[in-house]
């Protein structure tokens, strides 16, 4: 055989056991298990497709606790938690986003058929989940989560799915997250009345003052500063918890008028009233409860309770009284064995002041000595009994006659301060130069007239 043809049945050969291998390799079985490939798709499986008004009642086993959500037989269109009852306010909204995923069960994506269900975590789920129509039912079960996705199966079927993870987040909280932190809702009607307990040994008292602003009563007479009290005046009406501790259908578990280490109450005009009782302070807030949710225990961060962490001197205007010097029919100061009595005659549209009922006073003359009167600025407040000798006296008689008169009080104090009194009640206390430029404004008063 000659050489030429020895190579040629070599390369057949060679050609023959490549293809032979080829086949081999393509039709090879293999014992490596690959794990399930979970694309998101933007497409959903609705597993169920139900309505959210066709869901009777849920059933939520997780590992925070067990509890059942009822839908309310009076208000079909409401659900409600059967251990709370239908009385405490619970979050609608979540109730029916929660609840409109479990009636259309949105799957992502089919994991795996006849699937070892322990390896998704669901011999043994995060959360079982009893749903129930008014024709029928189906159990869900709550896996591991693969990044954003949460593995599920429902009944005793062995497919697993995926599901976005923010879907069936909620199913694996306990049954407080539901209740309204709301603690109230005010509809923007104005007070009448409002009164903080707790403070200090006399309770605050606020009310609308007849010029717009509000007024301090009690324990002392002033006028709040529009800027600073804002949040002492706004923020019961708005005011949302933190949390909830607990609920509680026992009201001797809860804080009352007995219990309560402070009470904020307002009284609306309609005569109906919002009260917030306040007890300890926990590390995540101070525990506090309301009038209109009285079996509900919340936990309001500090920053949110200003009745709590403000003081007098923080929201007052810092002067000790002003009245507006149109209402007036006269006013009068006595310092320095000397007393001088203005008769307010005009208005603010005509201007007239008499000095001792005949002198005519230039407006300007009568305006200055009054923006001193008013101007004492009430550093603290002082409540204790008066010690020392009076300095001076103002008289504010109004012009409404049914207003009886406003008389403010300057006595010595121990530390050569001054104590000022409002209406026989001591109030603030304020610097003793005061007194010096009282004394100097009314010689330039006299001097000038």
């Amino acid at each position: 055989m000659s050489k030429v043809k020895i190579v040629i049945f070599s390369m057949l050969a060679l050609l023959v056991l490549g293809g032979i291998l080829l086949v081999l390799l393509i039709t090879a079985p293999t014992d490596i298990e690959t794990p399930p490939e979970v694309i998101n798709h933007s497409s959903t499986i609705p597993l169920m497709g139900r309505d959210l008004d066709e869901i009777e009642t849920v059933e939520i086993t997780n590992q925070m606790s067990s509890y059942t959500i009822q839908k309310n037989r009076t208000k079909t269109d409401e659900y409600y938690i059967e251990s709370f009852g239908d009385s405490v306010k619970t979050n609608q909204a979540e109730f029916s986003k929660n609840l409109g995923y479990l009636a259309l069960l949105p799957a992502n994506e089919l994991v795996e058929e006849n699937a070892d269900l322990d390896k998704y975590g669901l011999k043994t789920p995060l959360a079982s989940i009893n749903v129930y129509f008014d024709d029928d039912s189906y159990t869900l079960k709550i896996g591991l989560q693969t990044g954003n996705l949460s593995y599920i199966s429902i009944n005793d079927e062995k497919s697993v799915y995926v599901i976005d993870g923010f879907k069936v987040a909620p199913l694996l909280s306990d049954e407080l997250s539901y209740v309204e932190r709301n603690v109230f809702q005010h509809s923007g009607e104005a007070f009448s009345r409002l009164e903080v307990v707790g403070t200090y040994d006399e309770p605050i008292v606020i009310t609308p003052g007849d010029r717009g602003g509000y007024l301090m009563s009690e324990p002392v007479r002033a006028m709040l500063h529009p800027d600073n009290s804002v949040d002492y005046i706004n923020s019961l009406f708005n005011l949302t918890a933190d949390s909830v501790a607990f609920v509680s259908n026992s009201a001797g578990k809860t804080l009352d008028k007995e219990t309560a280490d402070y009470i904020v109450s307002a009284r609306l005009e309609d005569e109906s009233e919002l009260v917030l009782f306040i007890g300890e302070k926990t590390d995540e807030g101070y525990y506090a409860t309301s009038n209109t949710a009285p079996g509900v225990m919340f936990i309001v961060n500090e920053h949110n309770l200003p009745w709590v962490t403000s003081t007098i001197e923080d929201i007052i205007m810092g002067v000790a009284l002003m009245p507006y010097i149109f209402d007036l029919s006269e006013f009068s100061v006595e310092a320095d064995e000397r007393v001088i009595s203005i008769t307010v005659v005009g208005d603010e549209l005509n201007e007239e002041f008499l000095y001792n009922d005949e002198v005519v006073l230039p407006p300007e003359r009568a305006k200055e000595l009054y923006r001193f009167m008013i101007s004492a600025q009430a550093e603290s407040v002082y409540t204790k009994a008066t010690q020392g000798a009076r300095l001076a006296r103002f008289t504010y008689r109004y012009e409404d006659t049914t207003q009886p008169d406003d008389i403010v009080e300057f006595f010595r104090a121990d530390d050569r301060g001054l104590i000022i009194s409002i209406n026989g009640k001591p109030s603030f206390r304020c610097r003793e130069t005061y007194l010096d430029g009282l004394i100097q404004s009314m010689n330039d008063f006299l001097t000038s007239s």
